[in-house]
């Protein structure tokens, strides 16, 4: 299962850079509509394995079965977007250096990211045992999934604060920051208050009385720090369509490090 899914893992990297296309070129219905189609299949294949007996190999075989069609599909899709796409890798040195700028930046956030929201359970795991990443892991996957919702709702504003400040229209990016920054808002506080003033219920219909005992605690708290985090995400991709991804890096690498060092 693991080696099937470091393959996974390599597939999921090619994916992710011709799912960017059509997000790049501001079509969002073609990226959004895609991505739905496949996360519907990755969940009824799974479903359908389990159903059938199978275990948890024969789930991450199907699933990496589903990433290359999904592969295919995008690489499909990205051609027809842009024509002019070449699907084998080919890089002139001054845009290597740009690539590698802005992707080495982007790649320190993303690990400082992974540090901040899953660092804990790994250590929950190394020091108290897998029962307590067990009562861990609930409320901290049903939170990040919540994050991860707000987060892909504001990725419309990387290309398109892109898009103004080769305009030169910084007027109008600025009155964008000001009123997305209330939407996400707004929309966080519609998910994660209800998380943190009934997390004994939510876990209880949902999961059962035992892990609503030990978790509930756990999920408020987790509920109102993510809130707070949501604050940043406006800021995150329109400073990425800026050119800036080096405040987001230099921020992530000082949340993950003192994440680490107080868990």
């Amino acid at each position: 299962s693991f080696r099937v899914g470091a393959v996974g893992c390599w597939v999921n990297m090619l994916i992710g850079a011709f799912a960017s296309v059509p997000k790049a070129l501001q079509r969002f219905d073609i990226a959004n509509e895609a991505t739905a189609g496949f996360t519907t299949l990755s969940i009824l294949s799974t479903v359908v394995v389990l159903s059938m007996g199978g275990g948890l190999a024969q789930v991450v075989i199907v699933r990496l079965v589903v990433s290359l069609f999904s592969l295919v599909v995008l690489l499909v899709i990205s051609k027809h977007l842009l024509p002019s796409l070449s699907i084998f890798p080919h890089c002139t040195w001054s845009m290597f250096r740009k690539l590698l700028s802005f992707g080495g930046f982007n790649a320190v956030n993303q690990i400082a990211g992974k540090i901040i929201l899953e660092l804990d359970r790994f250590l929950l795991g190394s020091f108290l045992g897998p029962v307590a990443v067990t009562y861990f892991v609930v409320p901290s996957g049903l939170t990040s999934q919540a994050h991860g919702a707000i987060s892909r709702s504001a990725e419309v504003l990387c290309p398109l604060s892109s898009g103004l400040l080769a305009q030169s229209d910084r007027s109008q990016l600025s009155g964008i920051y000001l009123r997305a920054n209330k939407y996400a808002v707004v929309l966080a506080a519609a998910i994660y208050l209800p998380m943190m003033l009934l997390s004994y219920p939510i876990l209880y219909f949902w999961i059962g009385n035992s892990t609503a005992d030990r978790s509930w605690l756990t999920l408020s708290v987790l509920a109102f720090s993510l809130y707070v985090l949501s604050f940043s995400v406006v800021a995150y991709h329109l400073l990425n369509g800026m050119g800036k991804p080096s405040v987001n890096a230099a921020s992530a690498a000082i949340g993950g490090f003192v994440n680490l060092i107080l868990c």
